[in-house]
């Protein structure tokens, strides 16, 4: 009888009072513009992903561009509040003014979520490519 009521307890517990031991997922990626010119100024770069996290909600995300020649980058990290398990977000990095010309490759995006699990992006990441005209 006992046994059967604590079973019956621990099943009524919230989410949040289990472990989240499982960082988050990054299941889509694309930039915007994807061919900018960053002549006159700066280049806003709208960077649309998805991702999903089993507990706690995907709380960051740091993205990285690197240069066609690879010694410049170009990076931001946004928080997102409130932080969601299933979650469809935008994050804004600018290239420099004067950007070289070519493809500038996202080359790293890294989650966490709100239990601080981290995760490196395990997707192809070229779909947020911007190509410096």
């Amino acid at each position: 009888m006992r046994l059967t009521i604590l079973a019956t307890i621990l099943a009524a517990l919230p989410l949040a009072a289990q472990h989240d031991s499982q960082p988050p997922v990054l299941t889509a990626i694309a930039a915007a513009p994807s061919n900018p010119t960053c002549a006159a100024a700066t280049c806003p770069t709208v960077v649309t992903w998805s991702a999903t996290d089993n507990m706690s909600g995907v709380a960051t995300i740091h993205l990285s561009y690197t240069a066609p020649d690879g010694l410049a980058h170009a990076d931001n990290t946004c928080t997102l509040t409130p932080a969601n398990t299933v979650t469809n977000a935008t994050c804004t990095v600018t290239l420099p003014r004067f950007a070289q010309a070519g493809d500038w490759q996202l080359t790293s995006a890294m989650l966490w979520d709100n239990a601080g699990n981290a995760a490196a992006a395990g997707i192809d990441l070229s779909p947020a490519t911007v190509t410096v005209q």
